[in-house]
């Protein structure tokens, strides 16, 4: 298939709003019927449309995987917190109120987002040892 197209937020439905991915480790998690097609399936990039009600995430901090993150602000107004992992010391906070703003971010560290409105992200998580592998000389 030389190229797709679709809904992000239709196709990341079952897969906790990632629409681009590794799905096999997904469709364990979300006992989804079938894998995505396969250009939307990757070990080394994950792409998430998500849509954030006003207040902040439920469940309190997550816990960041090693990835490197990215989320960019599409519509609404969001606040970042980050703080070091399974602590309470904080490492800082990030008003994304324009579209196009964006807040850039190292895996390992605890993060809280809060919408003051409703909000939509576009976040773009991979690994950045990943990345480079078997990669010289191809970018």
């Amino acid at each position: 298939m030389k190229f797709d197209s679709g809904n992000a937020f239709e196709d990341g439905k079952d897969f906790g709003e990632w629409f681009v991915g590794d799905f096999s480790k997904w469709s364990l998690k979300s006992n989804a019927p079938n894998w995505p097609r396969a250009l939307r399936h990757s070990r080394t990039i994950e792409v998430k449309y998500a849509t954030h009600e006003t207040g902040p995430r439920p469940g309190g901090f997550a816990s960041t995987r090693p990835e490197r993150s990215i989320c960019i602000l599409l519509s609404g107004k969001i606040q970042f917190e980050f703080r070091q992992p399974n602590s309470e010391v904080e490492l800082g906070i990030a008003l994304l109120a324009e579209a196009g703003d964006y807040v850039i971010f190292e895996g390992g560290i605890d993060h809280l987002w809060t919408a003051y409105e409703k909000t939509i992200i576009l976040t773009v998580r991979w690994n950045e040892n990943l990345s480079h592998e078997g990669n010289a000389g191809n970018m």
